[in-house]
């Protein structure tokens, strides 16, 4: 399939300029995917009918008053005001007479949930069958899967648990010319520190306890095709020399041998942690990271595209499942989804679970999985949540005591992970997820 990239603005027709567009994201039933409009400077009606001299008819909710609300752009700004509607204009969540509207915003009117998007006229895109969404940041992978495919060039993926790196690392395998050749997935995390030599490069029988037959290992595996390196950040620091001269050679010696056996492959890294702040920490080579890092993208967290949210609920339904009800909908897409996508199917897997013979999807039957994941798990918790450096609780923490600790420790990452009880490369996680960096906070 011939894969062509397009401006994001000229594939949905709209003008180079960049400026706010208004996406919908669910109307009273039903999930919508492929509907915007550019907004322009001055007032713009929003209603079922209205009759302003700019305005945006929003058909299939018959819940909309005729003129519902009005949205007022001035240069970069733009507000939101309600037009003494019947049921109400809500701005994530909360009840608005007026409002201003920042990037991601999400709106209700009634039973139509839309989102705004200040989006760059620069945008690139690609179509990439694998990578579902319309939001830009997916629009971003999509480019960078066609740019980077037809290279060999190594790759690391950077992302939270959950958003997609073996998704993204299964299409860069498709669209190279490797594609015919075999995919090998291997999580570093899970091998372990005596095994990880064999496991890798494989062995002879033998060579050691335990070792009754000839092992390929899984770069021999890969022969011809793409090893998808997954949580390298958690490689075993005696094996990374080995890997870095396996990579430059492009060869392996099998445990028990001596003689270096050519392995023709591409590598495609993953990694949770940040591999920079774990070279500076000591706890990964540096020669490692640059010969492992021709190529280096961040996976959005699905916080960060919210407009993938429901075409993916749909994605994850059986067919046949019943409608969300809008207060689900809207529900959905303003959840912070600590856990990405995983987490979303599994809330996906719950509502079919739940929903059977029920007309209509509702929030009721997963709130309290919402409720409580948002309080275990998100990044941002409330206030009243919040404690003191220290971590008593069993759940993660939030933003702020991860900053508290990184202040009392003065960035020293050793000292921060005895403080908790917890490991350095656990402590390097949460830096990741919540965009810390400790040399921020050594002192002078």
């Amino acid at each position: 399939m011939t894969k062509t990239l397009t401006r994001v603005s000229e594939k949905d027709g709209q003008s180079r300029d960049s400026g706010p567009i208004l996406r919908m994201l669910f109307n009273h039933e039903r999930i919508v995917a492929d509907t915007s409009w550019p907004i322009a400077s001055g007032t713009t009606e929003l209603g079922r009918e209205p009759t302003g001299a700019q305005h945006i008819t929003l058909l299939g909710d018959p819940h909309l008053s005729r003129q519902h609300a009005i949205l007022e752009r001035r240069g970069k700004t733009l507000h939101i005001r309600d037009a003494d509607s019947r049921n109400g204009t809500f701005v994530n969540g909360q009840r608005v007479s007026a409002s201003p509207l920042s990037d991601g915003d999400i709106i209700r009117l009634s039973d139509t949930v839309l989102m705004i998007r200040f989006q760059s006229s620069d945008h690139m895109d690609a179509e990439v069958p694998e990578l579902l969404g319309n939001s830009p940041a997916i629009g971003q992978l999509r480019h960078f899967v066609v740019l980077t495919a037809p290279t060999e060039a190594t790759t690391v993926l950077i992302g939270e648990t959950g958003t997609g790196k073996g998704v993204m690392a299964r299409a860069i395998h498709k669209a190279s010319s490797r594609s015919g050749g075999p995919f090998v997935s291997v999580n570093c995390a899970a091998i372990p520190e005596a095994l990880a030599e064999s496991a890798l490069f494989g062995h002879r029988a033998g060579a050691f306890t335990g070792a009754a037959r000839d092992s390929k290992g899984y770069f021999r595996a890969a022969d011809g095709g793409t090893l998808f390196m997954d949580e390298i950040g958690e490689l075993p620091e005696t094996i990374q020399p080995k890997l870095l001269h396996a990579i430059e050679e492009r060869a392996v010696v099998p445990v028990g041998t001596t003689a270096p056996v050519k392995c023709d492959i591409r590598i495609v890294a993953a990694t949770t942690v940040d591999l920079t702040a774990a070279v500076q920490a000591g706890t990964f080579r540096p020669d490692l990271y640059a010969r492992i890092a021709d190529m280096v993208t961040s996976l959005p967290p699905l916080r960060s595209r919210k407009e993938d949210v429901l075409p993916l609920i749909r994605m994850f339904l059986d067919e046949g499942s019943p409608p969300l009800h809008p207060s689900l909908a809207e529900a959905l897409v303003l959840y912070h989804w600590p856990f990405n996508v995983r987490e979303l199917k599994t809330v996906a897997t719950e509502l079919g679970v739940r929903g059977q013979g029920q007309d209509r999807l509702e929030l009721k039957l997963i709130q309290h999985r919402l409720v409580e994941l948002s309080l275990s798990g998100s990044v941002e918790a409330s206030p009243q949540e919040q404690e003191a450096p220290g971590l008593q609780r069993a759940g993660p923490p939030n933003r702020e005591e991860v900053i508290a600790l990184l202040k009392t420790h003065k960035g020293v990452v050793s000292e921060l992970a005895r403080s908790a009880g917890r490991s350095r490369k656990q402590i390097y996680r949460w830096l990741t997820q919540y965009g810390l960096d400790p040399m921020d906070y050594r002192s002078d």
